[in-house]
């Protein structure tokens, strides 16, 4: 009580003399906050901010978290971070901080495994996002008796590994975009969908979240949208589509915000934008070096996707009158519809603190022999100034069934940080770093791809062919796409 007087804290509060409270919610550290809906799902854990820390202090605060996630659950959506595995204050030594099993469980009464004390919260986590009405999932999982119908299928793709699309090896690196599903919850789901998959108590709801019908960066400055609607046909497959947009500015401009909004989300798989003009418009230039030309990855979206913000101090250079190369995988649901996707920027209008920078480590001389299984291409790229890598982004077509990223030290040391043991060319993703690992200036960055071109691989346009680098996606690719920033004093030698 002396203490909640001193500091002045006018909130309930309870003593938990004996830390049984901490031990239900998994409590890890004094400070450590959580903030839950009127469901009591969990929306929040980690930190209230980052001015104060384990030996450091911050004139400001950058990043507060604790008020982004209230913020959220009032709107109904989720904040950017929802878990912080760093906390400040004293450990508890309660459990390991890597156990973040649903602190909804110590709040619900006792009533075994069902559908609304939880299954629905981990649905409501991982997949209603897109498999909801409207969403780009074949089927709506955001209620009792869809789940109950579709529970043999849910059961499979999870045994088989197919769902939710993450494929990024665990252990390596911490992504903020990461859609895995956490060890317990796979086992409940698991557990329920061979089971009884029973309903239980329907005052337990989860709340469902409500999902942008507009802009999630806030409205946009500028919008480059598809000069024509794309026609996307109600039955089969719907080849990849490529179309150019130009820009109109006659100065580069600084995005600090970016976000591509399908118009039919229902049927557009992902997005992919590169900073690339029509070969009938500006032919390559033979002088021009070829990291250039593969180094213009700008924006993406796939299922479930909201826009990007560079973070505070950061943004990314568009190019006076750049062209925008929209490549565009759409899939048909039963319905014919048309899109014409657009892509929306907010700008600022000083150079930022810090420029994130696109490059890439490609390999375009490549060649993978007919019906080999298992062949290796490696490409490095080394760094120009000491920094941190922000994000990375793995290109292959069809043939490519693995890829991974290491930063090899000027020692001759190595950091993983990035492996994905099972690439998947339907689903483009981004990885983006919740640490970015730093690298010094010489270091170099490997990207290692590996590709299928046998009779195994169900995805093979043509074993018997000798394949090259080429645009078409019977043809292949090796590009080991990355966001970067340098470091503030690199930064202010540069300017």
């Amino acid at each position: 009580r002396e203490e909640i007087s001193t500091f002045g804290f006018t909130g309930p509060y309870i003593h938990d003399v004996a830390g049984d409270i901490a031990r239900a919610l998994r409590v890890r550290a004094t400070t450590e906050v959580l903030v839950l809906d009127p469901s009591l799902t969990l929306i929040y854990r980690g930190g209230i901010d980052d001015q104060y820390g384990i030996a450091y202090t911050r004139n400001e605060v950058k990043e507060p978290w604790l008020r982004k996630a209230v913020d959220a659950t009032l709107a109904n959506t989720v904040p950017d971070v929802r878990h912080r595995e760093e906390v400040a204050g004293c450990a508890l030594g309660f459990h390991s901080g890597d156990d973040v099993e649903q602190v909804t469980q110590a709040l619900l009464p006792e009533d075994g495994l069902t559908y609304h004390n939880r299954i629905s919260r981990i649905l409501e986590d991982n997949c209603v996002v897109c498999h909801r009405n409207g969403g780009i999932g074949p089927f709506a999982l955001d209620n009792y008796k869809s789940a109950y119908g579709y529970r043999a299928m849910i059961n499979y793709v999870l045994n088989e590994g197919l769902m939710p699309p993450w494929y990024a090896k665990p252990g390596i690196s911490h992504y903020t975009n990461d859609r895995s599903l956490r060890a317990t919850d796979r086992r409940a789901l698991l557990q329920w969908t061979a089971g009884d998959a029973p309903e239980g108590d329907p005052a337990l709801a989860v709340r469902h979240r409500t999902h942008a019908a507009g802009w999630t960066i806030g409205e946009p400055d500028y919008v480059a949208q598809l000069p024509e609607p794309q026609e996307v046909p109600a039955e089969g497959t719907v080849p990849y589509r490529v179309v150019y947009v130009k820009t109109d500015f006659p100065e580069d401009r600084w995005v600090k915000r970016l976000e591509i909004r399908p118009t039919a989300p229902e049927v557009t798989h992902h997005v992919i934008v590169t900073l690339e003009a029509p070969p009938d418009i500006e032919p390559p230039d033979p002088n021009r070096p070829w990291h250039e030309a593969l180094s213009g990855f700008f924006a993406a979206n796939g299922p479930g996707a909201v826009g990007t913000d560079f973070g505070e101090g950061k943004a990314k250079k568009l190019p006076a009158g750049a062209w925008l190369k929209f490549q565009l995988h759409y899939t048909t649901n039963g319905r014919a519809t048309v899109d014409q996707t657009r892509l929306g920027f907010v700008f600022q209008d000083e150079p930022p603190d810090v420029e994130v920078e696109t490059a890439s480590a490609y390999n375009y001389w490549f060649k993978i022999p007919p019906f080999t299984k298992d062949h290796q291409v490696i490409s490095k790229y080394t760094f120009p100034a000491d920094g941190r890598l922000e994000r990375v982004f793995p290109h292959t077509h069809n043939r490519g069934v693995a890829f991974r990223y290491d930063i090899i030290h000027l020692d001759g040391t190595e950091t993983p940080v990035l492996q994905v043991p099972e690439y998947n060319f339907n689903w483009q993703l981004t990885y983006d770093f919740a640490e970015p690992p730093r690298f010094k200036k010489g270091d170099i960055l490997r990207a290692t791809a590996w590709y299928d071109n046998s009779e195994d691989n169900p995805y093979n346009p043509d074993p018997s062919k000798l394949v090259r680098h080429g645009e078409q996606t019977w043809d292949e690719m090796m590009i080991g796409y990355f966001d970067w920033t340098r470091t503030p004093a690199e930064t202010t030698a540069r300017n």
